[in-house]
């Protein structure tokens, strides 16, 4: 009887060893999954809070290059309407800095009585970014965006310069017949 009872003080040692390791596993990977959604919902906040932010940097410039005309509705901010562009390294009066490009169409209408969709884009450096080609961590995190009226003069000019590469080679083909 005695072998009997040292054999069931065992078995219930054993039993409440398993339920406690047990108990350490939950409560460890409750901590876990705790700090995951932590993460994730971390992670989310801030794309979420820069999205709203080159939304609305690309709403001030539409707002200023069309300030002339009355009643102008733009559409509200959607993530949707943003297009990440990729990357590029570019001089915008900071020295050569590598900027994420982002695509914004905003709806626009006016007056109710016609409707455009430009697109802007909205450059955006990053200082905390890895360091390398293109990072000057001295330089602050700012944006810089290229709006409606920007766009058709740079379009122009691009057309002004490509009339006069054409112009030349019309001239530099007759010189050579």
């Amino acid at each position: 009887m005695a072998a009997d009872e040292n054999q069931f003080q065992e078995t219930e040692n054993e039993t409440i060893g398993k339920k406690v390791l047990y108990k350490l596993f939950e409560i460890i990977g409750g901590i876990l999954g705790l700090f995951i959604v932590y993460s994730l919902w971390n992670n989310y906040s801030q794309e979420h809070f820069r999205y709203k932010e080159i939304y609305e940097q690309a709403e001030t410039s539409l707002r200023k290059d069309m300030g002339n005309t009355s009643n102008l509705e733009l559409s509200e901010y959607d993530k949707d309407r943003i297009t990440e562009q990729g990357v590029t390294i570019c001089d915008f009066g900071k020295g050569n800095l590598k900027y994420k490009i982002y695509n914004v169409n905003i709806h626009v209408s006016c007056d109710g009585s016609y409707e455009i969709s430009p697109n802007i884009k909205v450059y955006y450096y990053d200082n905390e970014q890895d360091a390398g080609e293109g990072v000057d961590a001295t330089v602050q995190s700012h944006y810089y965006t290229i709006g409606v009226l920007d766009s058709i003069r740079n379009a122009y000019n691009e057309w002004e310069q490509k009339g006069y590469e054409a112009i030349d080679k019309w001239a530099n083909d007759m010189e050579n017949r």
